[in-house]
């Protein structure tokens, strides 16, 4: 089964059935690394479409090893550009990239340009593909 791994914008996206049951239908295994609550999560009433979309996600932990990698980006891009991408977003790169050892992995984002500069970094680089939401 193909991984789509979500950032926040793509999780807003989630909570629209229509999306949802797009990807779901396409056969992808949605991913949600748990960084990427911090950005979207509020503990409010408004976060039902939220807690919908994430029923049919994986959600994937950050564990020392993910978040090194996620530094190590971080850290290869800065150089580059005027300002860092968001540690968040390293952290949903790592998860890709940690993900394309078997197989493609497809990222949604509106922020294309930052997650094409962590991904040029990344060790399995050719199999992990940068879409906008």
């Amino acid at each position: 089964m193909p991984v789509c791994v979500l950032d926040s914008t793509a999780l807003d996206e989630l909570g629209s059935p229509e999306w949802r049951r797009a990807l779901l239908e396409a056969g992808y295994d949605l991913v949600v690394p748990t960084a990427v609550l911090a950005e979207r999560w509020t503990g409010r009433p408004q976060d039902h479409q939220l807690r919908l979309g994430l029923r049919s996600t994986r959600r994937l932990a950050l564990d020392e090893g993910r978040a090194n990698a996620a530094g190590e980006l971080r850290a290869k891009v800065v150089p580059t550009r005027r300002r860092a991408p968001s540690a968040v977003d390293a952290v949903v790169v790592a998860v890709a990239d940690h993900e394309a050892r078997r197989d493609r992995v497809l990222v949604l984002t509106a922020d294309v340009a930052d997650f094409e500069a962590l991904r040029t970094h990344t060790t399995n680089s050719r199999r992990v593909i940068i879409r906008r939401t």
